[in-house]
């Protein structure tokens, strides 16, 4: 009787010679449990990698500056913003900004803190690359301001910026050294009015990557035909491009009462007919048919009076607003009508009623489509 061993041998022989004659013999079980008579196949290659495709740039307008364009707020204050100093020359405007609702400061020069606003608090991480930016321009040319921070761990600060009198964005990049701070625009170191829009914060380098005015889907704000709607140009008590047809010795500039910037128009009234008192705006190009608003700011040293605008066109056919009322107090009023000639002036009747008015920011624009 074969022993235990030689059986086993015996049957591996046989089981290896079936093989060789049917490899339908080897079955499933042939590489797993005895020795295959034959090699085993080369494995294919892994495909060599190719390099990595460079990344598409995330978009920019990714700003984490809460109420950046100054839209939310009421009168001359800016919901979330703070006036740290010379409270009373910052106010809100609503012409001439890359749209909508921007600030407007006044300096008269001196410490760049001596004019300054603070942004909302917003939350950073320490160490990391961040991109302030902002439109500005200036009422003189070579103005300068700058950006710095207001933190638990101490200020920082920007370098200065020249500023000129058309739209710029300036740009400054920075590492926080807090977990939450907050912008300050430092505007008091020269003697100019700003107009400012569209603060914003980013992280990375890259600056926001908005256009003043706003050319994305047509939000731009409505532009104003008017030139020197502020009456901040002109000597003396003359104002460029406004021309005072009744009652001049009434009219003069002051300082003291202002809605924005650092001149407006005064006149005073005797009281009679509606153009005894009548200003003039320079021609403004105008479409036949299409719809402007007028709008001026006024107030008057004593309740009751009444104001009014009116239309001088080459055709010599004059369109009339009713008489508005004017309070102690900063009132905007507008005027909605369809242009009957290429050009048009804005005439500010004053001379109904007896009467001291302030009228500042006075505009021009095209009525938007609904």
């Amino acid at each position: 009787m074969l022993n235990k061993d030689l059986s086993t041998k015996l049957a591996k022989g046989l089981l290896v010679a079936g093989c060789v004659v049917t490899l339908a013999a080897c079955g499933g079980g042939f590489g797993q449990d005895y020795d295959s008579p034959f090699e085993e196949p080369t494995p294919t290659p892994e495909p060599t990698p190719g390099p990595e495709p460079t990344p598409v740039p995330a978009p920019v307008d990714n700003n984490i500056l809460p109420n950046s364009e100054f839209e939310d707020g009421s009168g001359d204050d800016f919901t979330g913003w703070s006036k740290l100093n010379s409270a009373d020359t910052i106010t809100a405007v609503t012409s001439d900004t890359c749209a909508g609702r921007g600030m407007q400061a006044v300096s008269a020069g001196g410490d760049p803190w001596s004019v300054q606003v603070s942004s909302p608090e917003f939350d950073t991480t320490i160490g990391a690359d961040y991109t302030a930016t902002m439109w500005i321009k200036s009422s003189v040319a070579d103005a300068t301001m700058r950006f710095s921070t207001s933190a638990l761990n101490g200020a920082q600060y920007g370098g200065d910026n020249v500023i000129g009198t058309s739209w710029q964005q300036v740009v400054w990049n920075f590492q926080p050294n807090s977990d939450a701070m907050q912008l300050v625009l430092d505007l008091g170191a020269s003697a100019t009015t700003y107009l400012i829009d569209d603060v914003k914060i980013v992280p990375g380098l890259e600056p926001d990557p908005s256009s003043c005015p706003h050319t994305d889907g047509g939000s731009a704000g409505p532009t104003n035909l008017l030139s020197n709607g502020g009456f901040e140009s002109g000597d003396g008590d003359a104002f460029t491009d406004w021309t005072v047809e009744n009652g001049a010795s009434g009219v003069s500039a002051t300082a003291a009462e202002v809605h924005g910037g650092s001149r407006a128009l005064q006149a005073v009234a005797a009281g009679g007919n509606e153009w005894d008192v009548q200003v003039t705006s320079a021609r403004a190009d105008t479409v036949v048919g299409t719809t402007y608003v007028a709008s001026m700011w006024v107030k008057a040293a004593a309740a009751g009076g009444q104001v009014r605008f009116s239309t001088k066109t080459d055709i010599d056919v004059a369109q009339y607003q009713g008489l508005q009322t004017v309070g102690t107090d900063w009132t905007e009023i507008s005027f909605e009508f369809a242009a009957d000639d290429v050009k048009t002036s804005m005439v500010l009747d004053l001379g109904a009623v007896a009467a001291t008015y302030y009228i500042d920011d006075v505009s021009l624009t095209e009525k938007p489509a609904e």
